[in-house]
């Protein structure tokens, strides 16, 4: 059965391959990110937005609206990556993480929600999280905090949505060599890949494959889960 997918941050790293191999599989994507998109295709739909910004953050579920914009499964992918050690981070750092990583999910999906509900179909949220707020890796606190505040969101908003028929889960995603991953530094890229249980980097189509089997009418009973990739016990 075909779907209906809104993926954030589609225009570069995790995002723009998942929507690149979900329009491949015949999926309808509905993508946002700061800028525009590369991606070419007539079941692709794209918008501009500030995920730093509530009141961008509105506009968008406005527009969204006014163009009847549909969806049954949402991605919660963009984020931003941060290490620092905590004597040499600044609380404006702090904010700003966690308002990219946390708070603006919060409000995608509080908006997410209202649409999924409107269209009288059970839905489907993934959030994308990190095997890194297991691993607990030196220089990484607030951004650990960050994504380990989105798995407890996403644990304890359960109760609140399985009257909808929506189910949440959130995927811990294991280090990548694309995105986020990019700017890490190569020895901090080698502890990582040391304590994970299979030393690897991660692809998109691990990603993926976990998304389609949640999205499945067959994992409706499944909800309020964190699945780590990469053989990382949460």
């Amino acid at each position: 059965m075909k779907k209906k997918f809104f993926i954030t941050g589609t225009s570069r790293g995790i995002g723009h391959s998942l929507a690149i191999d979900y329009l491949a599989a015949g999926h309808s994507v509905i993508g946002c990110s700061r800028s525009e998109s590369t991606i070419n295709d007539p079941n692709y739909c794209h918008y501009i937005v500030d995920l730093s910004s509530e009141e961008s953050i509105r506009t968008l579920f406005f527009k969204m609206r006014e163009d009847d914009v549909v969806f049954d499964v949402l991605v919660n992918n963009a984020g931003s990556a941060f290490m620092n050690h905590i004597l040499l981070t600044p609380p404006k750092d702090v904010e700003k993480i966690m308002n990219i990583n946390f708070v603006s999910l919060f409000h995608i999906t509080k908006e997410s929600v209202k649409i999924m509900r409107a269209n009288g179909e059970s839905g489907r949220i993934i959030n994308l999280v990190s095997i890194a707020s297991s691993l607990n890796i030196e220089g990484e606190s607030v951004y650990i905090a960050s994504k380990s505040a989105v798995s407890a969101f996403t644990r304890s908003m359960v109760r609140e949505l399985s009257p909808f028929g929506i189910t949440i889960n959130a995927i811990g995603v294991p280090l990548m060599n694309i995105g986020l991953v990019e700017k890490v530094p190569l020895h901090l890229k080698e502890t990582i890949l040391s304590k994970q249980g299979f030393k690897r980097f991660g692809e998109t189509k691990d990603i993926s494959n976990v998304i389609s089997f949640l999205m499945k009418e067959e994992s409706s009973y499944i909800s309020g889960q964190i699945i780590n990739l990469a053989g990382v016990p949460i």
